[in-house]
């Protein structure tokens, strides 16, 4: 997914439904950390991209929680 479409499609969620995303991200890393550890993938760079995610996510929330404090 192009990162602008990717951006939009976070920009429409709630900060809740965010912050689930981000938990959801982190035990996929923690998933795909074992699968890399144990030679079942090879594909590392999926868990660069999903920690570039979750960055994308915390940067949408914190832009929301400062537009609520105005």
């Amino acid at each position: 997914m192009k990162t602008a479409e990717e951006l939009k499609k976070f920009k429409q969620h709630t900060v809740i439904e965010l912050l689930k995303m981000i938990q959801d991200i982190k035990s996929d890393i923690f998933k795909s950390r074992f699968e890399v550890n144990f030679g079942k993938t090879k594909n590392v760079s999926r868990i660069r991209k999903l920690k570039k995610q979750i960055a994308r996510i915390k940067t949408i929330v914190n832009e929301k929680l400062l537009k609520e404090e105005e």
